[in-house]
């Protein structure tokens, strides 16, 4: 896949999380609010009051969706992302941009950008992908042993991923010392 590509994915990826992450806090108006439910759920004067829509359906009054009475019991409340979830999301999301931007060009600091990054967010969905960089830019460096214990770790934490076969095949089936 062209770099443009996997960089148009990533930012078209964040923006759907952007948007998610609105339909889940209910849209603009949950933004910025303090977090504390306690007044919304005691009928503050901050809350809109319940009333019943055309349709027999409870809505808040400023019309934004079902009260909690309506979702019943055992509905669990929507997934919120708070802020911080979503600048995580975004900051994991620009550190992949530059680390594509890197590619072969700057070994060193693709090395150190790769290894914060799993530092920071080492479960995510790019692990696999920033384990790769660290390994390629170990052999770009020219230091094949440490490329060689970094990509025994990635074989462990990622066995079934596509770039931890690529790095088995080539480091550790046919080394290149």
């Amino acid at each position: 896949m062209s770099r443009p590509r996997v960089v148009a994915l990533v930012i078209a990826g964040v923006g759907v999380l952007a948007v998610g992450a609105l339909v889940a806090r209910g849209g603009p108006r949950a933004v910025g609010g303090s977090g504390d439910r306690s007044a919304a759920s005691s009928g503050g004067a901050d809350s809109p009051a319940p009333s019943t829509a055309p349709g027999g359906k409870a809505t808040t009054s400023d019309g934004a969706g079902p009260t909690a009475a309506t979702r019943g019991p055992d509905a669990a409340p929507p997934a919120v992302l708070t802020p911080r979830d979503v600048a995580a999301l975004v900051s994991e999301a620009s550190l992949m941009v530059r680390l594509h931007q890197l590619a072969e060009t700057n070994p060193p600091l693709s090395l150190e950008l790769a290894r914060q990054g799993n530092a920071r967010f080492p479960h995510s969905p790019d692990a696999p992908e920033r384990a790769f960089i660290v390994v390629k830019s170990l052999v770009d460096i020219g230091r094949f042993k440490d490329a060689q214990k970094e990509a025994r770790r990635m074989l462990k934490d990622y066995p079934n991923d596509p770039k931890t076969l690529d790095v088995e095949r080539h480091l550790l089936s046919n080394p290149l010392e």
